[in-house]
């Protein structure tokens, strides 16, 4: 049986991800995923034998479900904070998924002079959602980092992709609803061409809290938007959707 205390330390606990027995290192002081990155990976739709960058991986959450979820060749994740870098290894270590993941800490704004232009089929992130002059900034600076455009800006996040990804490679980004329109336009702007589209909402009849997008590089103009993604039903419990994804199973991506 597994020694979980060989890889934890002072104020962090280990949760199970509900799938393939996969577990994370959190620490309720600096990070904890949210729902957002948990949509994200399924979303995605890695394919076989791909290889992925995830970037801002914080505790690493995406390249673990990523690897669950997915038959992928290599998970290559980056994050610029130490601690959380020392943590997502941690927990990739006691997975036993050094072989698929690996950790490199790194600003990702040089992640593709480091990891190699052109060479990642799919590009996930989770990119911070507010501007560096919006709203107070979180006293944790590991929490300000990860939710203000400190360290980078969703144009730094779009450049980023489309240098990682092949000529028609995949980029997959979740990102607050409110804005979408900059979102869009920053993703065409770097020749990335939104695709496809999913509206997140907390429950039927209120606005769209998420929005899921993957685009293409290089591609032509057109997009699908895919139906509405509610994360509750109007009776306040988990929606449908979420309650199979919970269980196991996967999303109407």
């Amino acid at each position: 049986m597994l020694d979980e205390s060989v890889y934890i330390k002072p104020g962090e606990r280990i949760d199970d991800l509900q799938r393939a027995s996969l577990r994370i290192i959190q620490n309720p002081k600096t990070l904890c995923f949210g729902v957002d990155a948990v949509l994200l990976a399924h979303f995605a739709r890695a394919k076989p034998g791909e290889c992925v960058c995830d970037l801002g991986t914080g505790n690493g959450i995406v390249a673990l479900l990523v690897c669950a979820l997915y038959p992928v060749r290599h998970v290559h994740a980056v994050e610029i904070q130490a601690q959380l870098c020392d943590m997502a290894r941690r927990s990739v270590a006691m997975n036993g998924l050094s072989s698929k993941i690996t950790i490199h800490q790194l600003d990702l704004r040089s992640a593709a002079d480091r990891l190699g232009h052109g060479t990642f089929d799919l590009v996930l992130s989770n990119p911070p959602y507010l501007p560096k002059d919006t709203g107070l900034l979180n006293p944790s600076s590991t929490l300000a980092v990860s939710r203000h455009e400190i360290s980078c800006s969703l144009s730094d996040v779009a450049t980023a992709s489309a240098k990682l990804l092949k000529n028609r490679g995949r980029a997959a980004l979740v990102y607050r609803a409110d804005r979408t329109a900059q979102l869009l336009s920053t993703l065409s702007q770097a020749r990335l061409e939104p695709k496809r589209i999913r509206c997140v909402h907390s429950k039927p009849g209120t606005d769209a809290c998420l929005i899921l997008v993957e685009a293409v590089k290089l591609a032509r103009p057109g997009v699908v938007v895919r139906p509405p993604l509610f994360l509750r039903d109007s009776d306040g419990k988990a929606s449908a959707e979420m309650e199979q994804l919970y269980k196991g199973g996967t999303l109407l991506v």
